[in-house]
């Protein structure tokens, strides 16, 4: 009896030794490191520490304790490990709000996408009206510039890979948002260059978008890059377009990308990169930014704005409206055109006719994903907008 007494009593002070040490380790580690620190990977800011001011104490601890959650030592090895325990132990997303893990170690992006593809985001008819009206506005007033619009729609990978979507995720309505909105828009007469078919059609030449990522890869915006040069040079027959014969394509493995980073786990995930290696020497170069305004609540305030030239006045110049599906194309689409400037336009898609009027494009591109058109809508609401000048020298 005594025995088991004493047995008893040993658990219950190992039991509280370790909760001690639980509670004080964090502690200890933030003052004295032993555990190496693990970099953090979510996709947002993370709240920063707000400042003591005596005369306004009300909002201070809930402010504080923000700071501290996101900032206390071993934060992030503690996410990584719950990450690890049920990806291994339940073969499950640890936080399936965000990334939803499919067949064969795919990820699919659950923001905005997930609720396209089921199509139980449906806009309303008058909505949809305001968005044609728009460009149909947009497209007379570049006609009177001389200027060419074109919308092209990038899908988004549960588009193009639905066969890796989990057995539970189901289509609502056989019509999404997307197929609404571009038949209104290809009912109008605008040029409208819907990329689902053409990658639907392309996937049997090699992986089209990246296994851990939400974007396409390499090869899947070069497909997109020749389906929309080749539907702009129905009317500027002089661009140039690039073959996949002028290039050398390599394959690489790298860790994994954007979803796993979302999960902390890029390095227990791997991904397909495809290496594009041109055999004769881009003419595109990249030149000083003009400097238009970025907007304010930007996070990626130095991507707002790129340009390159070629130096070949004998072509056109380019406006090319993006989101981050339009940086993969860039290095393509830019030699085609004397001057291309590329605006990540805070996925509002606005009709910049600032930046128009000052640099008087041939072309102009919207590249709109299709999960993005509340974003369109916003920047239907803020178009124009207002005016600036600044001459290039």
């Amino acid at each position: 009896m005594d025995s088991k007494i004493n047995i008893i009593k040993i658990r219950d002070v190992i039991i509280s030794i370790g909760f001690v040490l639980l509670v004080i380790f964090p502690a200890m580690q933030s003052i004295y490191p032993v555990v190496p620190e693990v970099e953090n990977t979510e996709n947002r800011k993370l709240a920063d520490e707000p400042v003591f001011d005596i005369n306004s104490l009300d909002p201070f601890p809930a402010q504080y304790e923000k700071y501290f959650n996101d900032h206390f030592s071993l934060r992030n090895q503690f996410i990584k490990l719950k990450s690890k325990l049920i990806i291994n132990a339940l073969q499950k997303s640890p936080m399936p709000d965000k990334v939803i893990f499919g067949k064969d170690g795919w990820m699919f992006l659950v923001k905005n996408e997930l609720a396209e593809y089921r199509g139980t985001n449906i806009m309303k008819q008058v909505d949809i009206e305001k968005v044609v009206k728009e460009f149909l506005r947009r497209e007379a007033y570049l006609n009177k510039r001389n200027t060419k619009l074109y919308i092209a729609i990038a899908p988004i990978k549960y588009s193009i890979y639905p066969e890796f979507l989990p057995s539970y995720v189901d289509k609502i309505n056989r019509k999404t948002r997307t197929d609404l909105i571009v038949k209104e828009l290809n009912d109008s007469g605008l040029n409208v260059l819907d990329l689902r078919p053409v990658l639907l059609k392309k996937k049997k030449n090699g992986l089209l978008y990246y296994k851990t990522d939400n974007h396409w890869n390499s090869l899947g915006a070069f497909y997109a890059y020749n389906a929309l040069i080749n539907r702009i040079k129905l009317d500027f027959p002089s661009i140039p377009v690039l073959s996949l014969q002028d290039f050398n394509i390599k394959t690489d493995v790298t860790n994994g990308r954007n979803l796993a980073k979302m999960l902390n786990m890029i390095d227990d995930f791997t991904d397909t990169e495809y290496v594009f290696e041109q055999k004769f020497p881009s003419k595109a170069i990249k030149v000083k930014k003009v400097g238009y305004p970025v907007p304010k609540s930007f996070p990626y305030k130095w991507e707002f704005e790129t340009e390159f030239e070629t130096g070949n006045d004998t072509l056109p110049n380019l406006l090319f409206i993006r989101d981050s599906f339009g940086k993969a194309i860039m290095p393509y689409i830019d030699q085609s055109f004397n001057r291309s400037v590329f605006i990540f336009d805070a996925w509002k898609y606005r009709s910049d006719e600032n930046i128009v009027e000052n640099e008087n494009p041939d072309v102009v591109v919207y590249l709109i994903l299709e999960s993005l058109w509340g974003g369109v809508l916003k920047g239907v609401d803020m178009s124009p907008v207002s005016s600036f000048k600044k001459n290039k020298k």
